[in-house]
């Protein structure tokens, strides 16, 4: 008994399209989620008027060194 592919034309149905079609939706998952903790980050350091970056290393220590 022979099997018809026939009627699987689809891209679908074809192991290199269907394994590019899941590494572009897991990119795009990763790079979603990416974004929503990066901005969940930067709304909770702007509504505690926290700064971020190296700014703090021009400044003067409050101080002395022994």
């Amino acid at each position: 008994m022979v099997a018809s592919t026939s009627g699987k034309s689809s891209a679908l149905f074809q192991p290199r399209h269907r394994a590019i079609l899941y590494q572009a939706l897991l990119a795009a998952l990763v790079c979603l989620a990416a974004w929503y903790f990066i901005a969940n980050a930067v709304d909770n350091l702007l509504a505690r008027g926290i700064a971020s970056g190296f700014g703090f290393l021009n400044r003067e220590s409050g101080f002395e060194i022994g």
